[in-house]
Order: C-alpha cells, then sequence, then structure tokens
C-alpha cells in the first residue's frame, strides 16, 4: 500500500468519525429541542452541552480501546484526544454565557457541566495511563494537556459561581458593589486555590499542578496591584489586601516548611 492509498484511507477514516460525531450531536441538539415540555429554557442548552461533550468522551476513549495495542496509531489517538479536548475548552467557554438569571450558585446546572467535564478529563487520563504500549512522549503530553484541563476547570467554576453568589437575590447586596466585590472575590479565591494547588503539589509532587497554582497567585498579586488598587473602593480594597497578605504568608509559610522537599522536586 503507497502513500497515497494510506493518505486517503485516513481521510476517510477521520472524516467519518467527524460525520457521525456531528451526526449524533445534531440529534441531540434537535432531540432535546423537541421535548420542549421537558426541558424548560434554562436547561435545554446546558443538557445539550452535558451530552456533547459526553459523546465526546465516549468518541476519543473508544478510539483510545480500538487502538491501545497498536503503538504506531499514535496519530489517531491524539485525533481522538483532540475531539474531547477541542469540545471541552469551546463548551467550557460557551458555559460562561449561558442565561444564568434563574442558577443558585454553586448548585446549578452549569456547574454539573464543568463537573462533568473534569471527570469525564479524569476518566480518560485513567484509561490513558493504563495503556502500556503507548511512548513516553505521548503519554506525557496527554497527561499533561488533560491535567491542565482539570486543574484549570476549578478556577472557572469558583470565578463564575462567585459572581453569581454576589448578585444572587438572597444575599441582598447593593448593586453598586457588584463589580468591586466580584473582582476583589476572583482574586482571592484564585489566591486560596492557588496556595492549596502548591500545597498538594509539594506533598504529592505534581508539577503541573505546582505550575498552576503558582501562576493563579501570581495572577492574583499583579491584579490586586495593577487594577484592585486603582479600581476597588477603598473598604474593599483594604480587605482584599489584607486577606491576600495573609494567604501569601500561609503560602511563603507552606514553601519554608517544605524548602528540603521543594530542592529535591526542583532537582
Amino acid at each position: 500500500m503507497d502513500n497515497v492509498e494510506k493518505g486517503i484511507i485516513s481521510l476517510t477514516y477521520y472524516t467519518s468519525l467527524i460525520i457521525i460525531l456531528l451526526n449524533i450531536n445534531a440529534e441531540i441538539f434537535f432531540g432535546v429541542n423537541y421535548y420542549e415540555n421537558v426541558f424548560s429554557s434554562t436547561y435545554k442548552t446546558p443538557v445539550i452541552f452535558i451530552l456533547w461533550i459526553l459523546t465526546s468522551a465516549i468518541m476519543c476513549n473508544a478510539i483510545i480501546f480500538v487502538n491501545k495495542e497498536k503503538p504506531e496509531h499514535n496519530i489517531k489517538r491524539y485525533f481522538g484526544y483532540s475531539v474531547f479536548i477541542i469540545f471541552s475548552v469551546l463548551i467550557s467557554i460557551s458555559s460562561l454565557f449561558l442565561d444564568s438569571e434563574n442558577f443558585i450558585p454553586f448548585f446549578n446546572i452549569r456547574t454539573v457541566l464543568l463537573i462533568a467535564i473534569v471527570t469525564l478529563a479524569l476518566i480518560t487520563k485513567i484509561n490513558t495511563a493504563e495503556i502500556k504500549l503507548i511512548s513516553m512522549p505521548e503519554s506525557h503530553n496527554i497527561k499533561l494537556i488533560l491535567e491542565t484541563l482539570i486543574y484549570i476547570m476549578p478556577f472557572v467554576i469558583l470565578s463564575t459561581e462567585t459572581y453569581l453568589f454576589i448578585r444572587y437575590e438572597n444575599i441582598n447586596i447593593n448593586p453598586n458593589y457588584f463589580n468591586a466585590l466580584t473582582s476583589a472575590s476572583w482574586g482571592i479565591v484564585w489566591a486560596i486555590t492557588g496556595t492549596v494547588y502548591i500545597y498538594t503539589a509539594i506533598k504529592n509532587n505534581i508539577k503541573s499542578l505546582r505550575y498552576i497554582g503558582l501562576l493563579a497567585i501570581s495572577i492574583s498579586i499583579i491584579k490586586l496591584f495593577i487594577f484592585d488598587l486603582f479600581l476597588l473602593p477603598t473598604t474593599i480594597r483594604i480587605i482584599a489586601f489584607i486577606i491576600c497578605g495573609l494567604i501569601l504568608l500561609v503560602a511563603g509559610l507552606n514553601y519554608q516548611k517544605n524548602v528540603d522537599l521543594m530542592k529535591k522536586i526542583l532537582n
């Protein structure tokens, strides 16, 4: 079989998979919209997104399973991973623009959607780790991408739900403070999450988690001094600085406490 034939077969293979996935997703879209009495307008799009990410994960893991005994089929496995990762990223971004007027903070369909993405990414990561014949570079690359997706998602969930919480009608916060409180809360949440990530990474020697934690704290500090310092009201700014200062103190003490372990990890 020459290269032209191989190219045609590969093109047919990938095109067929894409068409199958698009057809399934189209049926999901029309099916959910057809049953108007089952799904309200608030839940239609999130349900569609959940089913779409589920189908992409099933296809991804099916491709991995079929090609797990064939080391030379790494391109097919990468294609499967790409399907899931692209759907995950696009759906995660799209979920930020859902109509959240009737959402309860931290207990809503968008949170379920984002948790589903994390769960499916974790399952895919576990399935990848069980493939014995996969090459080290492929295993490392896929593990890094999936871990990044998994570790970033809590920031997305906490940020969106904090935004909802501040604006939740039962909280009774003055609308004039919505943006200021949101900005301050995001910085605090990112710093806390980053500190937890760093602590967990040091204890379990997870390099990617440590980098994301450091990045989150760095972004929080930059945001605090470049934006919040000038945009926040005085009282909120003082509180935000105090809380972030305490968080950074805890992070610094954590590093100092585990300095020997950190040297081993970095070396």
